[in-house]
């Protein structure tokens, strides 16, 4: 699909207007128009993908619901519309950078269906075989995430406020030979304070952890008074240099 994306956007597919740039004469045809619209002019990239009749259709019918203008006659635009979309979760994000391409895809499929099978177009073919493909793509990528099998589910999936979370790896690190560790907290809960801490050495070997309560106070106090309470501990046993 990005080979096929790449060939769109330089102009470079094996459209009827670029065959006919070879010396070669093509009669006009239109494979997803009417054949009340008459046109004297070979079918090119921006027709097939965003000036006929079917990929308005398709457009308009996925681009609607999450509030993105679809009516454009260029390719490019389009495809800059939808990947500068503003979006609100990153389910929406996900969506509207993968869908363009597959859009693209099905209706390129469809065009050669008809040019060398003989197979007509169908609208509902199209959209079900776009669905079905990003509806995969999502569940695979948001595992958590309960997405029904239709195109509503995923349209109500991208305009939900999803509360995003981020991890960060926290890990500890030994200190310097000779000189213990001390990791310590305090914290209070309706006025009422408490602190803790864990004393280790360059090996990593325990040496000695507490729990104390602190009473009434803020939780700098109980910050402080935690750090000085395992501090004055390391000193009366001479363990003078800690950090």
């Amino acid at each position: 699909m990005s080979f096929l994306l790449w060939r769109e956007v330089g102009n470079k597919l094996c459209t009827d207007k670029s065959v006919a740039r070879l010396g070669i004469a093509l009669t006009p045809q239109y494979y997803c128009c009417n054949s009340t619209n008459s046109r004297t002019d070979l079918e090119d990239t921006n027709h097939i993908f965003c000036q006929g009749e079917l990929a308005r259709k398709i457009w308009r019918n996925f681009a609607g619901p999450l509030g993105i203008d679809w009516n454009f006659n260029n390719l490019n635009m389009t495809l800059l519309t939808w990947w500068n979309h503003k979006s609100p979760n990153p389910i929406s994000r996900y969506i509207t950078k993968n869908l363009p391409p597959i859009i693209c895809w099905e209706l390129w499929r469809s065009r050669c269906g008809n040019k060398y099978e003989g197979t007509r177009p169908s609208m509902y073919r199209t959209c079900s075989n776009i669905t079905s493909f990003i509806l995969q793509m999502v569940k695979k990528q948001f595992t958590r995430a309960h997405i029904g099998g239709n195109w509503s589910s995923l349209y109500a999936a991208c305009d939900a406020q999803i509360q995003q979370t981020s991890s960060i790896t926290v890990r500890w690190l030994r200190p310097p030979a000779q000189i213990v560790k001390l990791n310590s907290d305090g914290s209070c809960t309706n006025g009422q304070c408490g602190g803790g801490g864990i004393i280790r050495n360059q090996e990593e070997k325990f040496i000695m952890a507490y729990s104390i309560p602190l009473g009434e106070g803020t939780s700098n106090c109980a910050e402080a008074e935690t750090l000085l309470f395992g501090l004055k501990w390391c000193a009366d046993r001479d363990l003078k240099m800690a950090i």
